[in-house]
């Protein structure tokens, strides 16, 4: 699977540190076990790809899997590494920060299919480890402009300095970038006889504008290396509805919704890792840390104008999250069952205010969320044979959740979360690997708050007593290379879920996502790479597949899937490569989203989108890169049932709805001095 991304808000990434079986304050080639697969600059560079998510897109076998914004550090940073150390900044993803590192700046990458050595991504049987070049001062450049309906104009410029001073490694990292969407809509209203009685039309705008500006600085000591970054970003959002309608009587009328947001994010990590000497037995430590402060509002005006009444509705939410979190942790590469023990901190509170004022009333909800979490546990590594290896961790999460709003609630939470996962490595190059996990999901703040949905008005009460999801889950993932002609990753699951969200109604009238029993839940993931040069010299096809299903006793509607589930995802690129150019097209199938509401059922779909995109590398160390976006425009279909709210199962009305959007063409220049 392949995509670029151009347009996303670059973020500074790298840091230096060093391996962990070597030292090096500047470029030092690390010794490879024999599980590792080295890859040499002159590598990377005949692989074709500006970005080190360009690359890792290309090793055959390689699962990439990318980083969440969950609290806390567990799982955050994904299975690629740079200088062994982990991506640390959670507020982009692990794609993005991957996408904004140029090729240039890597002296080497190590592929580990199976069996790494590295205690902080242990969670992954594979993992990817990129070296930075730090022998010289350099300066890495990017601006784009977009063409999309109306708006033809720079729209991305990024600046990355990396620099030696003072014996410290710093990475400064600027950017700045303003994407904005357009969309028509036509919709209607029809009865339960399926007539149709009112008709309309939407235009739609979207706006979104990021400065962000990031320093990382590392420095490699005696025996250890140093970590430090800071982040500060900075983001506006803007919605913008218009809608017409008329009905069979010829009365008609507008509504007009103007949503706005601002977020403040400020970040402060650190990451100090004990390495180890050569002869030495003794146990490795490092200490992690973490301080991410968001601050957000939200405003929204809602007009909406008949022939008999005007009505205004304003709802304004102000947010505040802090997030503060400490790991000690420490391992014995030395023993045979390369034993680790830890603990992980942490403290996180939100406090929000939210505004909701009719033209006849208001509302002013204050609410809090304040959670301390406690993670001890401990891992094992075991080798029983060159071809097997068995990992294990027990990890015991403690938590107090206390929340306030118009009640007060505080509960106190145990779980013990075991994993298992046994690999195994043939000698034909096929990778197995069991797993057996109990997983607890992290509860989302903003589901204790009352919120807004503009696109159809709803209006969502908070949930200051929601609990956890919990889930235990089996899988098995293979991964397969025959002889350079093609790759297959594959990953099929099972889960039994507990508490499992769902949009609920409450004993008050009011709804919200709340806790409702249990389901299972099952999928399956098929990746396959084909080298396809009997069609056409250094091309290839990739091609994704993703299922998804899941059962759920409805005490409303029966056996059905669960919220926002999609059956079926697929993707086929087809990309051919030459000595200075690459292009390619991504094509994305159909794919639909079930949504289950007290009284409605809602169904999003879409139509297969067509992406073109060509790179060219030009003089003076110069590319530039073409992407066409929905070639053919984009069409989306939305298409609610409501019921009469007496839970009779009788059908009330229809809402149908058909959005397109239009192609947009984006060209971006970067290079290097």
């Amino acid at each position: 699977m392949h995509r670029k991304n151009w347009l996303t808000s670059a973020f500074f990434i790298s840091s230096l540190s060093c391996n962990s079986s070597v030292l090096a304050q500047n470029v030092t080639r690390v010794v490879i076990e024999d599980k590792a697969a080295l890859y040499t600059s002159d590598d990377l560079l005949a692989m074709q790809g500006q970005t080190a998510f360009d690359i890792i897109e290309q090793v055959a076998g390689f699962q990439f899997i990318d980083s969440n914004n969950q609290r806390g550090l567990s799982n955050a940073s994904g299975n690629v590494l740079i200088n062994g150390l982990p991506v640390l900044n959670k507020s982009q993803s692990l794609e993005t920060v991957l996408s904004d590192l140029p090729i240039s700046q890597i002296a080497e990458m190590e592929v580990y299919l199976a069996g790494h050595p590295f205690s902080s991504t242990s969670q992954y049987t594979q993992a990817v480890n990129i070296i930075r070049d730090n022998s010289k001062n350099r300066a890495n450049w990017q601006v784009s402009a977009k063409s999309h309906k109306d708006f033809n104009q720079a729209n991305a410029a990024s600046l990355q300095v990396s620099t030696q001073w003072l014996n410290w490694d710093h990475q400064l990292k600027l950017s700045t970038d303003k994407n904005v969407a357009y969309s028509v809509t036509d919709y209607t209203e029809s009865n339960s006889q399926n007539i149709s009685y009112l008709n309309g039309q939407e235009q739609y705008q979207e706006s979104i504008e990021n400065i962000s500006t990031g320093i990382t600085s590392s420095k490699v000591m005696t025996g250890s290396v140093l970590q430090i970054n800071a982040l500060l970003l900075k983001e506006h959002y803007q919605e913008d509805y218009k809608r017409d309608w008329q009905n069979n009587n010829d009365e008609s009328g507008n509504e007009a919704i103007k949503d706005k947001s601002q977020l403040d994010e400020y970040e402060l990590g650190f990451d100090w890792q004990q390495q180890a000497i050569a002869g030495e037995q003794s146990w490795l430590w490092q200490v992690t840390g973490l301080l991410r402060l968001r601050d957000s509002d939200q405003v929204a005006f809602t007009t909406e104008q008949s022939d008999s009444e005007l009505t205004l509705t304003q709802f304004k939410q102000n947010q505040s999250n802090t997030e503060q979190v400490l790991k000690l942790a420490s391992q014995q590469p030395a023993l045979w069952w390369q034993p680790e023990l830890g603990i992980e901190v942490s403290h996180n509170r939100l406090e929000a205010d939210t505004l909701e004022a009719h033209t006849a009333e208001s509302k002013i909800t204050t609410t809090s969320v304040s959670e301390t979490r406690a993670e001890p546990f401990i891992a094992s590594k075991i080798e029983l044979n060159p071809q097997w290896q068995l990992y294990s961790k027990l990890t015991v999460e403690y938590a107090k959740l206390s929340s306030q709003s118009n009640t007060q609630y505080e509960t106190q939470s145990r779980y013990l979360k075991p994993l298992i996962k046994l690999s195994h490595q043939a000698q034909n190059g096929l990778q197995s690997t069991f797993t057996l996990q109990r997983k607890v999901d992290q509860l989302d703040f903003s589901d204790f708050l009352d919120s807004q949905g503009n696109d159809f008005g709803r209006e969502q009460s908070g949930n200051t007593e929601l609990k956890p999801q919990q889930s235990i889950e089996l899988s098995y993932e293979l991964n397969y290379e025959a002889e350079d002609l093609w790759t297959l990753n594959t990953r099929a699951f099972w889960q039994k879920k507990r508490d499992i969200h769902e949009f609920i109604r409450f004993e008050n009238g009011d709804w919200g996502v709340g806790n409702a029993g249990h389901a299972y839940y099952y999928g399956l993931d098929i990746n396959i790479s084909i080298q396809t040069n009997q069609l056409l010299e250094d091309s290839l096809i990739n091609a994704f597949y993703e299922y998804r299903d899941a059962n759920y006793d409805d005490p409303l509607t029966g056996d059905r899937a669960i919220s926002w589930l999609e059956p079926h995802s697929a993707e086929i690129e087809f990309r051919k490569n030459g000595d200075w150019y690459a292009w390619g097209v991504l094509a994305s199938l159909p794919n639909t989203e079930t949504g289950f509401y007290s009284e409605e059922i809602y169904r999003q779909k879409d139509r297969a989108t067509y992406d073109f995109y060509a790179e060219f590398d030009l003089d003076n160390d110069m590319q530039i890169n073409i992407e066409l976006e929905d070639a053919f425009g984009g069409e989306y279909l939305f298409d609610r049932h409501i019921y009469y709210p007496d839970r009779t199962g009788k059908l009330d009305y229809r809402y149908y709805a058909l959005e397109h959007s239009e192609p947009s063409l984006t060209i971006s220049l970067s290079g290097e001095f």
